[in-house]
């Protein structure tokens, strides 16, 4: 059985879309899987670095679903527990990402100071930029998931 996951923001509030989750527990009502329009988005399981949060929380779906390379939209969700996700683990994990850069480049010399500096933020938007530039500069397949099992790991050990 797969685990999936959401990030959201602080008091399980979302940046771009659905903002009334059903409470904790508790199947949503059903909509429409469309992509980046309706239903109940979660990040794939190996691109959870794109969608860093200040909350990570374990969650079911069920129903249709329809993906793409990152993310799918799906007709029912439920919140199963809050995730022990912090401020200390978004900048740990935004630093693992610069860290993981190979700065032997000029291109991925930029993308690690880039994400050191976002790391530095210590701010969940930031984790997210860092995310990103340390995607751009490694192999973005390979990076991506490298950055979902340390996420996976971090809230599972």
């Amino acid at each position: 059985m797969t685990t999936y996951y959401k990030f959201t923001g602080s008091g399980r509030t979302s940046k771009y879309g659905a903002t009334d989750y059903p409470p904790v527990g508790e199947w949503s009502e059903s909509r429409a899987p469309k992509l980046c329009e309706s239903g109940w988005h979660i990040p794939d399981p190996n691109c959870l670095g794109i969608w860093v949060d200040a909350e990570l929380w374990e969650v079911e779906i069920r129903g249709k679903s329809v993906n793409d390379d990152n993310k799918s939209s799906n007709e029912y969700i439920r919140f199963v527990r809050q995730l022990r996700w912090t401020l200390t683990d978004i900048v740990d994990f935004a630093r693992s990402c610069a860290d993981a850069t190979d700065a032997t480049d000029a291109a991925a010399y930029t993308a690690a100071h880039a994400a050191h500096a976002a790391a530095d933020a210590a701010t969940d938007a930031a984790a997210a930029y860092a995310a990103y530039t340390a995607a751009y500069a490694a192999a973005y397949a390979a990076e991506r998931k490298r950055q979902s099992d340390w996420i996976r790991l971090r809230v599972t050990s």
